[in-house]
């Protein structure tokens, strides 16, 4: 099985900037609801969705949450770009080594 990296994640999605990926993720959250980034390892597809803030994410679901955000300021964001992407990557990783 090939391992598969967040920026090919990212490229799977359509998204090539920080911006772009910000935006992808903006419009799943507000009115009580984060916007969540999850892989599944058996097909390799992400995908973008939304989860209520006080919800558990259900992991016997066989994805992996790469990335559960709320962020509406954009400052903020940026700033976190480089440990969001380290986070995300290393959750594909351990998802990858646990197939």
């Amino acid at each position: 099985m090939k391992t598969i990296t967040f920026k090919e994640i990212l490229e799977q999605l359509g998204i090539q900037s920080s911006d772009e990926f910000y935006d992808m993720m903006k419009e799943h959250w507000g009115y009580g609801a984060d916007a969540i980034l999850t892989f599944n390892p058996k097909t390799g597809k992400a995908e973008v969705g939304t989860i209520y803030s006080n919800d558990w994410y259900n992991v016997d679901c066989g994805k992996v949450l790469l990335l559960r955000l709320y962020l509406p300021d954009k400052e903020k964001f940026d700033r976190m770009w480089e440990e969001l992407y380290y986070s995300a990557e290393k959750e594909l990783e351990r998802a990858q080594e646990n197939q």
